[in-house]
């Protein structure tokens, strides 16, 4: 079951590439992976730069160890959901990517973490897609 933070809006628009001000649209899973399908290649660029530097970062810092437990541990977590159709496994692909960005941050130290809020709508359920179509997309699942 989703659930609905209070402040989806504001989380949604915080996103790990940089605050995205477009109109937000909230869409069910099927229209969640036809945005998939054009989010914007330069935005979506600058995640995975942040996230592989949040990695860097963290092994950097001397914990490497503890990311390479805490995303085994979540990814196997997140990964039980047996059976999806194509559309879960594509939403379910693309959420365990941002998560392994957002626990690589947190891990990293970064202040603010990039990651934060896309974690937060995560944990809550959503499937934060990113800029598509000339709108900032979630998906609920």
């Amino acid at each position: 079951m989703t659930s609905t933070p209070a402040d989806l809006g504001a989380l949604a628009r915080m996103t790990p590439a940089g605050p995205v001000d477009l109109p937000l649209v909230a869409v069910a899973l099927r229209a969640g992976v036809e945005a998939a399908a054009s989010v914007d290649p330069d935005w979506l660029s600058e995640v995975d730069c942040r996230r592989a530097a949040a990695r860097q970062a963290a092994v950097a810092a001397g914990r490497g160890a503890a990311l390479e437990a805490a995303l085994h541990d979540a990814l196997v977590a997140a990964t039980g959901a047996a059976g999806l159709d194509d559309d879960g496994r594509v939403a379910s692909g693309a959420r365990l990517w941002l998560l392994s960005g957002a626990i690589a941050s947190a891990l990293s130290g970064a202040e603010p973490d990039p990651f934060r809020a896309w974690a937060t709508l995560l944990a809550a359920g959503w499937w934060p897609i990113g800029p598509s179509g000339g709108r900032l997309v979630v998906s609920t699942l």
